[in-house]
């Protein structure tokens, strides 16, 4: 079994807005990341809230999700690293931890489905999404690296610790994870692509 943290926190400078709760293709951002991590039947589903935590937080209470916890990281604005960190601290342990970014959301649940069988079979391994000629998030990392997790700071997220650490990384090409919601024109563009 493992968690997840999905990253929520940013204040969408160039989105201009609540990006999280902006309709792509007919749905809030947000749900897509929450569907796809809910299909894979985590142990808990930390959503990491930040700069637009009180319409998150009350968009989400409604959702019929029965391990999602909702965390505020204190320290959104100094960067994604800080909210990662928030979202671990919430968490044991003594589980494998999959990392999320609420934003991806042409990340099926497909797509991390098979990170998690990759997982399985290497248990001791981290394994991250290979897109646009680098490694990122999605990522599951094993529990001994949830301390390393939680002193991300600034900017500084999960990719860190996977450049950190080449020899224990798995990497799976996932092109749907190229893919980021930055502006409103990203959310009409993907209509007609």
């Amino acid at each position: 079994m493992f968690d997840c943290v999905i990253l929520a926190a940013g204040a969408a400078t160039r989105f201009g807005s609540c990006k999280m709760l902006a309709n792509y293709c007919g749905q809030p951002l947000i749900t897509y990341a929450l569907d796809a991590v809910q299909a894979l039947m985590p142990n808990k589903i930390i959503l990491v809230t930040g700069a637009y935590r009180e319409l998150v937080e009350k968009y989400c209470s409604h959702l019929q999700i029965n391990n999602l916890q909702m965390v505020y990281s204190e320290n959104w604005q100094l960067g994604m690293g800080h909210s990662l960190a928030s979202g671990v601290e919430a968490l044991d342990n003594t589980t494998p931890l999959l990392i999320v970014l609420a934003d991806q959301p042409k990340v099926s649940a497909k797509d991390l489905s098979k990170l998690v069988q990759l997982w399985k079979e290497n248990p001791t391994q981290i394994i991250c999404a290979s897109f646009a000629g680098t490694l990122g998030v999605p990522s599951i990392f094993p529990a001994e690296f949830k301390t390393a997790l939680k002193g991300c700071s600034g900017d500084r997220g999960a990719k860190q610790i996977l450049l950190q650490h080449p020899d224990r990384v798995i990497s799976v090409p996932m092109p749907s994870a190229e893919f980021d919601v930055d502006t409103p024109q990203d959310l009409t563009r993907e209509f007609f692509a």
